[in-house]
């Protein structure tokens, strides 16, 4: 738009802000509020990783005589950042914990929970190949053997081939206790001090 002089120009620019001044500062407001919300999740969202980062550091070196505040501890990671790599992680310490005092059950609890849909992949194996453990040290081998067949990570399938054998061989089912161990046998390529364990068990079965 062209203008005679800067008389008009003025007078068109004085029009257009009064006409539009209320959607300009509208605007602004939002482009603001927008800006400080993103400020303030990034700051937020880093506040909270330090702070479950703190938390798993907490538990990692609390002594096993302070086991009501580790549980504390680790129910407010479950809870407050259960979407945090730390939570899968402290909880499957805690159970180890549980475990050395004898509270299998609690342990297995921890357990079910690490080995749930939002926990990342490699620390729902570790937690189902604990449990599986566990439960096939209670005697519990139907459930042993449900929560070793959900063990699907790479780096633990020969652990889960291995367990599986043990659960067989504790049904009574020697060929698949076989099949498994030459499975887990298998994945370890012959080196390793768990190969010459797995070995020993194949072995044993054989005699």
């Amino acid at each position: 738009m062209a203008f005679d002089n800067d008389e008009q120009q003025s007078e068109y620019f004085k029009n257009f802000y009064n006409l539009h001044k209320i959607k300009i500062f509208s605007a602004i407001i939002v482009f603001l509020a927008a800006f400080f919300a993103y400020q303030y999740l990034i700051r937020a969202n880093e506040s909270k990783a330090e702070e479950a980062s703190q938390l798993f550091q907490d538990v990692l070196v609390s002594k096993i005589d302070n086991i009501d505040e580790i549980k504390l501890k680790v129910a407010r990671l479950q809870n407050e950042f259960n979407n945090s790599p730390y939570a899968g992680r402290a909880t499957i310490y805690y159970s180890k914990l549980l475990v050395e005092t004898g509270d299998y059950s609690a342990a297995a609890n921890e357990l079910v929970w690490a080995s749930g849909e939002n926990i990342e992949s490699s620390i729902q194996s570790m937690a189902n190949y604990l449990l599986g453990n566990l439960y096939l040290v209670q005697d519990k081998l139907d459930e042993a053997l449900q929560v070793a067949n959900k063990i699907i990570t790479d780096g633990y399938i020969g652990l889960a081939n291995d367990l599986k054998g043990d659960i067989y061989l504790a049904l009574g089912d020697k060929d698949n206790a076989i099949k498994s161990y030459e499975l887990a046998l298998s994945y370890f390529g012959g080196q390793g001090e768990l190969h010459k364990v797995i070995e020993n068990k194949l072995n044993s079965i054989s005699q």
